[in-house]
């Protein structure tokens, strides 16, 4: 098995999906325009910035995401 390969999963459904939240969502969860773009770089496979063309990284990834509103009184 090749390293892109390992890798697949999470570029290809799970990192687009957390880059779509923190857009869509990021300033309501308290991310700043800072934090987005930041998030962005570092999930975009084209980013100079992207976090698995690191030499030597690597990564364990659970993740539960909930989300909710308050119902209003």
């Amino acid at each position: 098995m090749t390293r892109i390969r390992r890798r697949a999963p999470i570029w290809t459904a799970i990192w687009p999906e957390l880059r779509e939240s923190a857009a869509n969502c990021g300033a309501e969860a308290g991310m700043s325009v800072a934090d987005m773009e930041k998030a962005s770089e570092l999930l975009t496979p084209d980013s100079s910035r992207y976090v698995l063309n690191e030499p030597g990284f690597s990564v364990v990834h659970p993740m539960i995401l909930v989300t909710g509103r308050r119902p209003r009184a």
